[in-house]
């Protein structure tokens, strides 16, 4: 169905379920309405005219966006982390010679194991920096890496850079501290048993 007003013309129709609605000079409308009957078999006009260009009258309902499983956020994380068993926080007592109390420090290396244990579990690509202390660091826990089996502490610097080389491109999680009880804690944080920690010079 069409109308004619100052040389224009406005017809509504239905193709293969759509209805469109087609303005314009007669001539050129005449010539769409050829080209569109060239591509269906039969042509049927929709009960009232409308004025405009095409419009979608309904349209198949759009499939849901993939839902992104990513990893937890690092609050998440931080807010999963139990508190430090008490037996291990009066340890301590005998941490001396910094701003931060003994029990603080203890507290401090118990969160740096967890996020140890958050990237050995794959819950983060990466642990939390950890604050730091104002004492040189003289014990390093290795939680993980490629040339070093199980967890263990290295008494020194030159024996922990010889064990594990250069960590360029390593998996290695490690973490260095003050006391070998701090260093034993964080480990313990990450999941180990103390039998299972290895002490080396």
């Amino acid at each position: 169905m069409g109308t004619s007003h100052d040389g224009n013309l406005d017809i509504s129709l239905e193709i293969s379920g759509l209805a469109v609605s087609v303005s314009g000079p007669a001539s050129l409308v005449g010539d769409f309405v050829q080209f569109i009957s060239a591509f269906r078999p039969a042509r049927s006009a929709s009960p009232e005219p409308s004025v405009g260009s095409f419009e979608v009258v309904s349209s198949a309902p759009s499939e849901p966006a993939p839902v992104s499983v990513g990893l937890e956020t690092r609050d998440q994380i931080l807010a999963s982390f139990r508190p430090c068993p008490a037996h291990l926080r009066g340890l301590g007592v005998k941490l001396t010679g910094a701003t931060l109390s003994g029990s603080a420090r203890i507290d401090r290396a118990w969160v740096a194991g967890c996020w140890a244990r958050a990237v050995r579990d794959k819950r983060v690509h990466s642990p939390n920096r950890t604050p730091p202390l104002d004492l040189r660091s003289r014990f390093y826990a290795v939680a993980r890496a490629n040339s070093v089996v199980g967890p263990v502490i290295f008494r020194s610097s030159a024996s922990y850079w010889r064990a594990l080389g250069t960590l360029e491109g390593s998996n290695s999680i490690s973490q260095s501290f003050p006391s070998e009880t701090e260093a034993k804690v964080y480990l313990l944080a990450a999941g180990f048993e103390e039998d299972d920690i290895n002490i080396e010079p």
